[in-house]
């Protein structure tokens, strides 16, 4: 019989996820520049990797790491960065603070891939009657045949916004009232 392997180090901490980001860093320049862009959630397909090592390091060293991702998600580089650090500020249960920073959106700023992945974020939590209000008061900023230009040269209409607001909504109320089927999958 083997023994048991004791308790690790630092709970929720995954010592093999930050030796082998450790092990690139020190590759090289090239290496060390992908994993700085994958903390920030910039390489494709990184933004739950970097966001869950973040969370880790700061549970692991037990701090409070809700101001870095407050900032992440007013200031943040990419809309993937920013819905990484909404997803987390939200499974904190700081679903305001992710609401604050939707309210305060407006386009050029706000593009259809940060609102949809705010949105998502916002929608996975069971719903409360002052969400619900404040998620209706930002579909009806925009009017319905307007079309919104983003920096990034995309535009929406607020026909899209007020669609993407109702599904949230809608799933976010199926959480609360029905939870088991919340679960189910969507297709």
């Amino acid at each position: 019989m083997s023994p048991e392997p004791g308790p690790p180090s630092f709970p929720l901490f995954d010592l093999n996820q930050f030796v082998n980001m450790t092990t690139r860093f020190f590759q090289g320049p090239e290496q060390a520049m992908r994993v700085y862009r994958e903390l920030l959630g910039l390489e494709g397909g990184s933004r739950e990797r970097s966001v869950d090592f973040m969370a880790q390091l700061a549970r692991g060293y037990r701090l409070d790491a809700t101001p870095l991702f407050e900032g992440v998600l007013r200031f943040g580089p990419t809309d993937a960065a920013r819905v990484a650090a909404a997803a987390y500020l939200a499974g904190q249960g700081r679903e305001d603070a992710v609401l604050d920073a939707l309210e305060s959106l407006s386009p050029p700023m706000l593009t259809m891939t940060l609102l949809t992945g705010l949105l998502d974020v916002l929608a996975v939590r069971p719903a409360t009657p002052a969400r619900i209000e404040r998620l209706l008061a930002v579909g009806r900023r925009f009017d319905d045949d307007t079309h919104y230009t983003t920096l990034l040269l995309g535009d929406f209409t607020g026909r899209d916004v007020k669609r993407a607001v109702r599904r949230a909504i809608a799933e976010s109320l199926l959480r609360r009232d029905a939870a088991d089927a919340a679960t189910w999958p969507r297709d």
